[in-house]
């Protein structure tokens, strides 16, 4: 095995296994749900550890976080229901769960694992390859007896990037340098002061809309019952919660935090106090979405820029707030907390977020009863109702256009959300499933890898990642506004920032006065003659 490194076969066996829980999840007709929540518990860790791994080791790369975000709300109901049992069930009371028992559970979930397993192999095949970051991830996972004896046996040419000489494992200094060759590396080079200055705009600009959002979401609440809204319900509050203002209004408040962290250290922090704070609101009362999707990208972002947040922190705060969260949630609605405290909490709150696999379960029992595929005209749907809106030929209300994924899932089941699993099968069958994947893994990937060496680049992050990410459990519609909005907003901070830097540039050169007026000697002149 000369000549074979140790991360390829772990990655080559983890692929392995996941294989083979598909198998085990695609092979007999209705097998146990012990054995589809091992199945895919199997594919949740070997496709997250596997992209994980080759993405350096960081678990807030957004590939990883991604593909997270995607395996709990897809099979964390087929977690707790073959650990816990369906009693499980029992506290989730606010919505229907006769679905759990059709038949189209177990293909569901295969599908689903399907889309995974297709995530992490593009993932994989983009992730970055270039020395500086595989020395880092020896740097920090292999410590610094390993990389000294390296070096030493095989110093590496000057320039190449790769980290040379003996450097101890640990200590302030060490991490110091850590920290600054990953700015370095991740950026591409230094920004340059005019970039510099626009990245303090986008953050300011993040800010304002943070505000606007929260402006927007106050008035909506307020309007909908005031104050008494927030603490008199929590079926009353998702009621009012549901409509294109406030969805918007939570757009600009995540899109907004997210772009604070890329400016100096004070709008950083004010980024993070003003989103923690509409978080400890938002997150007990049920909006679980409207926090946990931004404080992904949030987390992606300060990645990008050198700034990680300690796994172990987030470990500890996310099994905080599940717990605590649903038991706000139980109090809300009248039901009693159980004996178990937390674990309960934890439990009932993943396996209410797992519910996400029913939109796929839906449309894959329509397909079955003869329904056409749609042929992915859900993905392209809005800008088609721009053009229909400017020609005069219009469709009628998005409420009525079956086109909308949404729109269709509400006429036939309810308003249960969506799924890019189930808006891919709906398109093509498996086939549209595996497209789907690929494409998210695809945009995802190449926002990740960079260069980030413009204040631009490193807007476009978050702006794109955000409503990618809102899609795992939602509708494509949304998608295309909110980004072209958020392009739009960074576009036009692009274009003030530079009209003034030539504004000011222009007034020092009018401040300046003219150059000097240097006089030609004559022809033949010697120099220094008088």
């Amino acid at each position: 095995m000369r000549g074979v490194g140790v991360r390829p076969l772990l990655v080559l066996a983890a692929l392995a296994c996941v294989v083979s829980a598909v198998v085990v999840l695609a092979r007999g007709d209705e097998p146990d749900l012990t054995t589809m929540a091992a199945a895919t518990l199997v594919v949740t860790v070997g496709c997250v550890g596997v992209v994980a791994l080759r993405w350096g080791g960081d678990l807030t790369a957004a590939p990883v976080l991604w593909l997270g975000l995607f395996c709990l709300f897809h099979f964390g109901m087929v977690w707790t229901l073959g650990v816990f049992g369906v009693t499980t069930l029992a506290d989730v009371t606010t919505t229907a769960v006769y679905w759990v028992a059709t038949p189209w559970l177990r293909p569901a979930v295969t599908v689903a694992s399907v889309g995974a397993l297709v995530f992490a192999v593009i993932a994989l095949a983009l992730a970055p390859r270039s020395p500086a970051h595989r020395a880092r991830h020896r740097a920090k996972y292999l410590g610094g007896r390993w990389r000294a004896r390296r070096s030493s046996r095989r110093p590496a040419p000057s320039g190449s990037g790769r980290v040379s000489g003996r450097v101890s494992g640990g200590g302030a200094r060490h991490r110091a340098r850590h920290r600054a060759r990953h700015r370095a590396e991740v950026h591409g080079r230094a920004l340059a002061p005019g970039q510099r200055r626009l990245c303090d705009a986008v953050a300011a600009t993040g800010l304002a809309l943070q505000g606007l959002g929260v402006l927007v979401l106050a008035v909506a609440i307020v309007g909908r019952g005031g104050l008494g809204l927030v603490g008199g319900g929590y079926l009353a509050f998702l009621e009012a919660a549901q409509d294109q203002t406030t969805g918007y209004a939570l757009w600009a408040f995540g899109v907004g935090s997210s772009l604070t962290q890329l400016g100096d250290t004070t709008a950083r922090r004010w980024g993070l106090v003003v989103f923690a704070v509409l978080a400890l609101v938002l997150f007990p009362l049920g909006l679980r979405g409207s926090v946990l999707f931004p404080a992904c990208v949030l987390l992606a972002t300060r990645t990008l820029v050198g700034r990680r947040v300690p796994a172990l922190l987030i470990g500890v705060a996310a099994v905080a707030a599940l717990g605590g969260a649903s038991v706000v949630r139980l109090t809300r609605v009248g039901a009693q907390p159980g004996p178990g405290g937390l674990l309960d909490g934890v439990v009932s709150t993943v396996t209410e977020l797992g519910f996400s696999i029913r939109p796929t379960a839906e449309v894959m029992r329509w397909s079955s009863a003869g329904q056409e595929p749609t042929w992915f005209v859900s993905f392209v749907a809005v800008p088609l109702r721009v053009v229909e809106g400017l020609t005069g030929w219009h469709g009628g209300p998005p409420v009525d256009d079956p086109r909308l994924f949404n729109v269709k899932v509400n006429e036939l089941v309810g308003a249960i959300g969506g799924s890019p699993v189930a808006e891919g099968y709906d398109a093509a069958g498996v086939a549209g499933v595996v497209v789907v994947m690929v494409g998210l893994a695809v945009v995802l990937c190449r926002l990740s890898r960079g260069p980030f060496d413009t204040a631009a680049r490193l807007a476009v992050f978050p702006v794109v990642a955000l409503p990618l990410t809102i899609a795992v459990r939602n509708s494509f519609a949304a998608v295309v506004p909110q980004v072209a909005i958020g392009l739009a907003v960074v576009l036009a901070v692009h274009l003030w920032a530079r009209v003034q830097h030539e504004s000011a540039g222009a007034g020092r050169r009018a401040a300046a006065g003219p150059p000097p007026v240097r006089t030609a000697r004559p022809v033949g002149a010697a120099r220094g003659a008088s």
